[in-house]
């Protein structure tokens, strides 16, 4: 979508057999539900404009920590990230990585109810803390010993 934005929702319009509307692509022009205020931009990096921007891509090269980085790419897995575009990191890691990852899944309820939801449904859940980058948004992390 951000790299074709054009094509991509000519494509989309096609799918749902409706027409394009150069519209479509204004952000400026959008509207919140209420159908009465300007929508206002949910980001949170707060560098995104009002245009559609390619500026996000490959953020989570910076943004993620590498044990991050492996948790989600083991969870996702590699079909669907090539399914997707993604190339995999390739990170070499260690055991101290993987073991960052359990600690917080041990100490974070959201994530041990995320986990299990989708190690039971093999579905994810639509949900998220309004900027997820800011510990301030996470759930109450559980004060244990290592």
């Amino acid at each position: 979508m951000v790299s074709e934005p054009e094509k991509t929702t000519k494509k989309m319009c096609s799918f749902l057999n409706i027409d394009y509307e150069p519209d479509m692509l204004d952000i400026s022009r959008f509207l919140d539900r209420s159908e009465k205020n300007k929508w206002e931009i949910n980001s949170a990096f707060g560098d995104i404009q009002d245009k559609i921007s390619k500026v996000s891509i490959s953020r989570w090269k910076t943004e993620l920590k590498k044990h991050e980085i492996i948790f989600v790419e083991s969870i996702i897995g590699l079909n669907l990230f090539k399914k997707f575009g993604y190339e995999p990191s390739e990170i070499d890691y260690k055991v101290e990585e993987l073991a960052k990852i359990w600690k917080y899944i041990r100490l974070t309820p959201l994530l041990q109810n995320r986990l299990h939801h989708w190690l039971i449904t093999g579905e994810g859940v639509e949900s998220y803390p309004s900027d997820p980058t800011d510990p301030a948004n996470w759930a109450e992390v559980k004060k244990r010993k290592n």
